[in-house]
């Protein structure tokens, strides 16, 4: 007898809506981006009060490395304004998050960035725009989906970046950002443009079976270690210019559809 049981389809696990992520409402605690124009103040307000929060947890060591970056301003994080951000963050994260899920949330305090920030399985349904943000743990969004752009260009990410299986539906932007520890985009769907120039990636970059359907570009990116893009697929133009630590070409082993 057929078992039919091993012919359905395995179910996905349902998504959570962005909002009712703690960290999600801590790095927009002033705010989501509106769908018709984008608020470059808020933007700039969400930043300084992200980046000022997680100097508290930040090493001695790592401190010294966000100082070797020329995209680092240490003015976001120390001084008088810097001071003011952290008050805020403790004075309004509660009730934000309160508002945001509709009832009193169980803690008291802002999330301490004493481990991963954990994004995973979330969807995300506004344009996202965490550039310039700098992340004392590892960042993962592995499972999540984001339904419009998404910018994390210029980003610090002091440990490893992990976006598995990720849907990316708008563009994708991580230009000139640094990662110092693993990068992990292993099967990730990449539905807009996708943006890797002048990135910097310190250990292994693992972008293995990863999917491109329109352009992507990874010029001037520096692969220090070891990175792999065995079984990727680029449906449409793909670039390599000027990359270090490959051969600055398509590699061996990706499929380009349509190739420049």
């Amino acid at each position: 007898m057929r078992d039919d049981a091993t012919d359905a389809p395995t179910p996905q696990p349902k998504l959570k809506p962005a909002n009712e992520n703690p960290w999600y409402v801590l790095m927009t605690l002033y705010g989501e981006q509106d769908e018709e124009w984008f608020d470059d103040e808020l933007q700039e307000k969400n930043r300084l009060a992200w980046n000022a929060w997680a100097w508290l947890f930040i090493s001695d060591a790592d401190k010294q490395k966000l100082q070797t970056c020329n995209e680092f301003d240490p003015k976001d994080v120390v001084g008088d304004e810097a001071d003011r951000f952290r008050d805020e963050v403790r004075k309004i994260f509660v009730s934000e998050y309160s508002t945001r899920i509709g009832r009193k949330c169980d803690d008291d305090n802002p999330p301490k960035i004493v481990g991963d920030v954990d994004l995973t399985g979330v969807q995300f349904v506004k344009d996202i725009d965490f550039s310039g943000y700098f992340f004392p743990e590892s960042f993962d969004v592995s499972g999540s989906k984001f339904k419009r752009s998404a910018n994390f260009s210029f980003c610090q990410f002091l440990g490893d970046l992990r976006a598995q299986r990720v849907t990316f539906s708008g563009r994708t932007d991580f230009s000139h950002s640094r990662v110092f520890e693993q990068i992990d985009m292993a099967f990730a769907e990449f539905r807009g443009g996708a943006d890797f120039d002048n990135l910097t990636a310190e250990q292994k970059a693992d972008f293995r079976g990863a999917e491109f359907l329109r352009w992507a570009t990874f010029d001037s990116a520096k692969f220090l270690a070891l990175v792999l893009f065995s079984g990727c697929r680029f449906q449409k133009v793909a670039s390599f210019s000027h990359c270090r630590g490959f051969v600055a070409q398509i590699p061996v082993g990706i499929h380009c559809t349509n190739p420049a």
